[in-house]
């Protein structure tokens, strides 16, 4: 019978490493979370942006790099215009670009990389 005390005596604090353990594995998910739809709202920005540089550029004539610098400069800054043609005579094709870093800071680096939202218009 002492020997089984003994033993139950022994296990004390053994939940604190389960409790440590599950504290670094939801914190790591809640910064992969916050940067996974960081990336996703950046890319729906710039989509929305390019699909609107595009309809003035159809529309009005407006290039896209007018459009960025008249629109969007207050909001986001560091906007790069990768593409901006007229395909088929009639069909105004935009591409901009941003250089997405981590919202949050991290222990690992992570390398910001460039997300590009994509917006077509028709004239007429």
């Amino acid at each position: 019978m002492i020997k089984i005390r003994r033993l139950q005596g022994a296990e004390a604090g053994s939940i604190a490493p389960l409790g440590t353990g599950f504290a670094l594995i939801s914190l790591s998910v809640i910064l992969v979370f916050t940067s996974v739809s960081s990336i996703f709202i950046l890319q729906r920005r710039l989509t929305t942006m390019a699909e609107f540089a595009a309809l003035s550029g159809a529309r009005y004539g407006l290039s896209a790099s007018d459009f960025v610098i008249q629109g969007g400069a207050a909001a986001m800054t560091g906007l790069r215009v990768s593409v901006d043609q007229v395909l088929d005579g009639v069909t105004r094709e935009v591409a901009i670009c941003k250089n997405w870093a981590p919202p949050l800071p991290v222990v690992v680096k992570l390398e910001g990389f460039e997300i590009c939202g994509y917006g077509a218009a028709r004239e007429g």
